[in-house]
C-alpha cells in the first residue's frame, strides 16, 4: 500500500472506530441511567444491568501503529516459524496470510455494530411475554435475574445455595486386590507396562502375547509434540478422526484381551493428556485404584525413545516423595521378554534438555492448590481491576470538569495502590456474537489457555463472552473478577487475534504473544494448548516458578475452573431442578454416561446413535463394578432426541436405574438458534455440572463430557467408543 494511501486509510479506520466507541459509551451511560431508575428490575432486564459491571476494555492510543501491526502480524509469522514458511512455499499457502489479514480488519470494523445488534436482539427477546420475569421460566430468570426473594414470585431458593468447590468422589478403600480372584489376594503390588500412541501395532500385538496376569496394567501414554498430541482432522472422517481425541491402541487391546489372555485379563488404560504431571503419577493413581493405596508398582517402559513429554522415568519416580520405596523400574524389559525393540525409552536418558529442565526443584508440592500458588497474581489482579475501574469513572468525571480542574485523573487512594493504568497490561479471552467459539469443552479449553498465558505474562485476565449469552448469567467470578464492562470497545478490535482452529499459528506466535508490545491484547481460541505454553522458551521459567507442569496439582483443569468460576444463582436453581427431575442423585454415587452423536444443530457426526447405546451402557456396568459401591443409578446425557427416546424404553430406564434428562437442555451453545439456546442454556450447563458430580463417567469423543469429568475430578473415567471401554486417566491435564 502506498504510504499516503496507507495514512489516509488508517485515519479513516481510526475515525470510524472512535465514532463507534463513542456510540458504545453513550449507550452505556443511558443504560446506567435506566438501571438507576429501575432497581427492582421490573422494566429493565437484569441482563442489561449486569453488563454495567466489570473492567473497561479499550485503547484509543496508537491506532496507526496498531493497524500496521495487525497488517504485518500474519506475514511476520513466516519469519519466526521456518516450518510454516516451508509449508507456505511448498503448498502455495501465502494467500492464507492475506485472508487472515482481511478477516482481522473486517472483524475490527464489524464487531461493535454486530455486538450492538445482538444485544438489541436479546433485549427484544426479554420483552416477549413468554420471557417476562413474571413467568418464572428459566429464560426469564436468565434475562431478568434469578433472585428467589426479590418479591417477584420466582420461587423458593434451591437447596444448593453455597455450591462449594466439588471434592473428589468418595474414595473406596479396598483391601489389596479385593476384586481379583488370584491365589495371593494379599499381595499389594502390580506391574505397569508403558506403551504410547506412537508404538507400532505389531509391537503391541507381540507384547500382548508375552504379558498376562491380573496384576498387570498396560497404560497407553499420549506422546508426540504438543500439536501431535492434540490430533489432526478430528471431525473430517477417516484415519485422522479415528485417532483424534481417542486412544490409538487401548480400545483394540481391550477387545482382544479375552481372546489373548482368557481368564487372566489384564487391565488396559489410557493417559488422555500429558501436559501436566508425569506418566509415573498417572500410573500410580491408576495402580492405587486397582491394587490399594499402599501398593508397590513396578514400571516396565516399552515406549519409543523419542516424543514422550516429561523427564526420564527414574527422575519422575524419585520426585514422588510420598510413594518412595514403593515404586520400582524393571531393567531391560525387552530383554526379559526376548522382544525385538523399537528404540525403547531409557529410564534415565533419551530426553531433551527442556524435559530435563521440567524437574527443576519447585517450592510447591503436587498437592498445593493452584489458588495458593497464584496468591500473588490474584492480589495483583484485584488491585489492577480496582485501578481500571476507578480510572474509567475518573474519565467520566474529567469530561464534566472545568478546564482549570482537568488533569487530576487519579485519587490519592489510587496512588497508594502503587499501580498506574499505563502499567497495567490486559489480556481478554473473547467469544463474540456471530463468531465461532465452540461448545462447552472448546470454550473452557480456550479460556484455560488464555488465562495461563495472562498469568505467565502478568496481564490482567478478562473474559468477554457474549455468544450466545453473557457468561456471567450462568458462571460468576470466584477468585478474580474477569468481567468486562459492557463489551470490548471498538478500538480493541485492532488488538484482536483469533486462533479458532489455528493451532499451528498459535504455537508459532507464542513468543510474540508473550512479548506483545500493546498494553491490550484480545485472543479467541478453542483448543487447550497449555503444553505449548509450558514449553515456550520465554514462558518456561515463569511456569516452573509455579511448579508447572511436573508438580501441577491433580485435575489441573478443575483447579483453573474453580479459581475463575462459581455457578450463578440461575444455574444453581437449574441444577436443583434437574436433580429433582431425575430423583436424588447423590454426589459420587452414580455413573454418568455421555453419548454425543452430532445430531443437533449441524454438529459434526461423532458416534452411531442408538446403535451404539448398548456399547456405552455395557461400559457403564463395568464402571459401576469398578466403582465398588454396589448398584447405583446411571445418568445418560445425549444430544440426540432419537437416542433419548430409545433409552427411555429400555428395562434399565423403566426400573428407574437409567435416568434421562428432559429435552430442554439438548442444545449446542455455539450452533443452535438463539431462541432455542436461550430456552435451554441453563439446563445444558446444569447437565454439564451434574455430569461432573458422578463417581464414574463413561465418555464419548467429545470435550463436553471430558471437561465435565475433569472439573468434577472424576477418578473412574472410561472411553466407550469402539467397544473398548478403556479406563481413562484424567488427573493429568
Amino acid at each position: 500500500m502506498h504510504p499516503e494511501q496507507d495514512g489516509e486509510v488508517i485515519e479513516q479506520l481510526g475515525h470510524f472506530l472512535a465514532k463507534m466507541e463513542n456510540v458504545q459509551g453513550e449507550i452505556h451511560r443511558n443504560d446506567q441511567h435506566l438501571t438507576n431508575l429501575d432497581p427492582e428490575r421490573r422494566c429493565l432486564p437484569d441482563y442489561v444491568a449486569g453488563k454495567l459491571t466489570g473492567s473497561p476494555v479499550s485503547n484509543t492510543k496508537g491506532l496507526a501503529k496498531a493497524v500496521s501491526h495487525m497488517r504485518q502480524w500474519p506475514l511476520d509469522r513466516r519469519l519466526v516459524s521456518s516450518k510454516l514458511a516451508e509449508e507456505a512455499i511448498g503448498d502455495d499457502k501465502f494467500f492464507e496470510d492475506f485472508f487472515e489479514m482481511g478477516e482481522r480488519f473486517l472483524g475490527a470494523v464489524l464487531a461493535a455494530p454486530a455486538r450492538l445488534g445482538h444485544q438489541v436482539n436479546l433485549i427484544a427477546l426479554s420483552m416477549e411475554p413468554k420471557n417476562h420475569w413474571s413467568t418464572g421460566r428459566p429464560s426469564a430468570r436468565l434475562l431478568w435475574g434469578a433472585s428467589p426473594d426479590d418479591g417477584r414470585g420466582l420461587g423458593s431458593p434451591p437447596s444448593e445455595e453455597a455450591f462449594p468447590i466439588p471434592s473428589p468422589a468418595p474414595r473406596v478403600e479396598r483391601a489389596p486386590n479385593e476384586s481379583d480372584q488370584t491365589p495371593d489376594p494379599t499381595a499389594a503390588f502390580g506391574m505397569v507396562a508403558l506403551v504410547s500412541n506412537r508404538t507400532s501395532s505389531e509391537y503391541i500385538g507381540d507384547l500382548m502375547q508375552r504379558l498376562e496376569g491380573s496384576q498387570l496394567l498396560i497404560l497407553e501414554d499420549t506422546c508426540g509434540s504438543a500439536l501431535d498430541a492434540l490430533g489432526y482432522n478430528c471431525h473430517s472422517g477417516g484415519e485422522g478422526q479415528r485417532t483424534c481425541l481417542a486412544p490409538v491402541h487401548a480400545a483394540g487391546m481391550n477387545r482382544a484381551a479375552e481372546k489373548v489372555w482368557g481368564n487372566f485379563t489384564a487391565r488396559i488404560a489410557w493417559r488422555r493428556h500429558a501436559a501436566t504431571r508425569t506418566v509415573a503419577r498417572s500410573a500410580l493413581a491408576l495402580g492405587e485404584s486397582f491394587w490399594g493405596s499402599q501398593c508397590s508398582v513396578w514400571f516396565a517402559d516399552f515406549r519409543t525413545a523419542e516424543g514422550c513429554p516429561g523427564p526420564p522415568l527414574n527422575k519422575q519416580i524419585d520426585a514422588i516423595v510420598e510413594a518412595r520405596g514403593r515404586l520400582h523400574i524393571v531393567k531391560d524389559p525387552e530383554g526379559l521378554l526376548d522382544m525385538k525393540g523399537e528404540g525403547r525409552a531409557s529410564a534415565s536418558g533419551n530426553h531433551s534438555e527442556s524435559d530435563a529442565n521440567d524437574m527443576v526443584s519447585s517450592r510447591w508440592s503436587s498437592d498445593t492448590p493452584l489458588a495458593v500458588r497464584l496468591a500473588e497474581y490474584i492480589d495483583f489482579h484485584r488491585r489492577a481491576v480496582a485501578v481500571l475501574s476507578r480510572s474509567d469513572k475518573d474519565k467520566a468525571k474529567e469530561s464534566s470538569k472545568s478546564p482549570a480542574r482537568q488533569g487530576a485523573a487519579f485519587t490519592e487512594e489510587e496512588k497508594e495502590e502503587d499501580l498506574q493504568v499505563e502499567d497495567i497490561n490486559v489480556l481478554v479471552y473473547s467469544c463474540q456474537p456471530f463468531a465461532q467459539c465452540g461448545g462447552h469443552g472448546d470454550r473452557l479449553n480456550g479460556i484455560i489457555t488464555v488465562f495461563l498465558l495472562a498469568v505467565l505474562t502478568k496481564r490482567v485476565f478478562l473474559i468477554d463472552s457474549e455468544s450466545p449469552l453473557p457468561m456471567e448469567l450462568l458462571l460468576e467470578p470466584r477468585a478474580i473478577d474477569w468481567r468486562v464492562r459492557g463489551s470490548t470497545l471498538a478500538t480493541a478490535g485492532l488488538r484482536h487475534h483469533s486462533y479458532h482452529d489455528k493451532r499451528k499459528q498459535f504455537e508459532a506466535d507464542l513468543e510474540r504473544l508473550a512479548t506483545y508490545p500493546d498494553r491490550l491484547l484480545v485472543v479467541s481460541m478453542n483448543y487447550r494448548m497449555i503444553r505449548s505454553l509450558f514449553e515456550a522458551p520465554s514462558l518456561r521459567e515463569q511456569a516452573q516458578q509455579l511448579g508447572l507442569p511436573v508438580d501441577a496439582p491433580p485435575f489441573f483443569v478443575a483447579e483453573v475452573f474453580h479459581v475463575l468460576f462459581a455457578p450463578a444463582l440461575a444455574l444453581r436453581e437449574e441444577l436443583h431442578s434437574l436433580r429433582t427431575e431425575l430423583a436424588p442423585l447423590e454426589d459420587g454415587r452414580f455413573v454418568a454416561v455421555h453419548l454425543r452423536t452430532g445430531e443437533v444443530a449441524w454438529d459434526p457426526v461423532r458416534h452411531g446413535g442408538p446403535d451404539e447405546l448398548q456399547v456405552f451402557l455395557d461400559c457403564a456396568r463395568i464402571a459401576e463394578k469398578d466403582l465398588g459401591l454396589g448398584e447405583v443409578p446411571w445418568l445418560l446425557a445425549t444430544d440426540s432426541a432419537k437416542l433419548a427416546e430409545v433409552a427411555r424404553q429400555l428395562p434399565e430406564a423403566k426400573s428407574g436405574k437409567l435416568r434421562v434428562p428432559a429435552a430442554r437442555g439438548r442444545v449446542h451453545i455455539d450452533r443452535s438458534e438463539l431462541t432455542d439456546t436461550l430456552e435451554g442454556a441453563s439446563a445444558n450447563y446444569a447437565e454439564w455440572l451434574l455430569f461432573g458430580r458422578a463417581g464414574a463417567a463413561v465418555l464419548s469423543r467429545s470435550y463436553f463430557g471430558e471437561t465435565a469429568a475433569e472439573v468434577g475430578r472424576v477418578r473412574f473415567a472410561y472411553f466407550a467408543p469402539g467397544g473398548g471401554c478403556v479406563r481413562t486417566e484424567l488427573s493429568s491435564s
